[in-house]
């Protein structure tokens, strides 16, 4: 890898972020109403089970502290391919890990993008979104023989503004869409890169955990009331597809160094 490579990922790095940073603060989001005879969108305010500040800190680290602790105890041989650093060969470790951390990043920044576009451009209702909303009845006209109407102009009681704007970015899920990115990386990081003798379950194992912990968060954002379950199914489908895209066709972690060491093996002789 030379620098020159370096310097266009991070410049395509700098790129999404700057994207982000725009979506952020100057995106326009779409505002849909509601019909009169939508329960759907009558669901309490509850706090979250597993929040932002827990899914982010908290979930995210794990694949990372996983990736450092394998290739520190893995064996990575010296190639040609080394990246020269003041006419210094830096080591071949430190390369495969900061490559791999930083392809694990870049892939969970394209799919904040991605969650955020969508979130934006859809502008779905959530679940509990008159409980934020805390919706002025009064300044709608909904009677009995007119449940069926679409209500597109309405006022809300509730002064938060940016809580109301997050009541209307329900599709699609987030959390289901970012956990899913998380675990299933790192279940496709534990199948290729964990090549020491183990008892035979305890590679399974760990990768059953890491589903089951995005199982959890996902399914917490429907009990919860913050989701309904297709924006889950949807945001799972996305963070999964995701995952498989930056494992298989960015990163390193699908090496056929792995395929070619098990089609070396010894094969028994008739």
């Amino acid at each position: 890898m030379s620098i020159i490579h370096v310097y266009v990922n991070f410049m395509i790095l700098c790129l999404v972020m700057l994207s982000i940073y725009i979506l952020f603060n100057h995106g326009k989001l779409s505002e849909r109403g509601f019909y009169c005879n939508d329960d759907s969108l009558q669901y309490p305010l509850l706090k979250p089970t597993v929040s932002t500040i827990v899914l982010l800190p908290g979930v995210m680290p794990i694949p990372m502290v996983v990736i450092v602790i394998v290739e520190l105890l893995r064996k990575v041989p010296e190639n040609n391919n080394s990246l020269f650093v003041c006419k210094r060969r830096l080591p071949a470790k430190l390369m495969t890990i900061g490559s791999s951390l930083g392809y694990y990043f870049i892939g969970f920044l394209s799919l904040l993008l991605v969650t955020e576009v969508t979130k934006k451009s859809i502008g779905r209702l959530r679940p509990h979104f008159h409980a934020v909303c805390q919706t002025d009845w009064n300044s709608v006209t909904c009677s009995k023989n007119t449940h069926s109407v679409y209500v597109e102009s309405f006022s809300c009681l509730n002064s938060d503004l940016p809580a109301i704007q997050r009541a209307r970015e329900s599709f699609f899920s987030g959390h289901a869409g970012y956990s899913a990115y998380f675990m299933v990386y790192l279940i496709i990081y534990i199948q290729f890169h964990v090549q020491w003798r183990l008892p035979a379950l305890i590679k399974p194992l760990m990768q059953l955990i890491c589903l089951l912990i995005t199982v959890y968060i996902s399914l917490s954002r429907v009990f919860d009331y913050h989701h309904f379950l297709s924006d889950v199914l949807f945001g799972f489908f996305v963070g999964t597809s995701m995952a498989l895209l930056v494992t298989k066709y960015v990163s390193e972690v699908v090496t056929p160094v792995v395929l070619k060491e098990k089609s070396t093996e010894s094969v028994p002789m008739v």
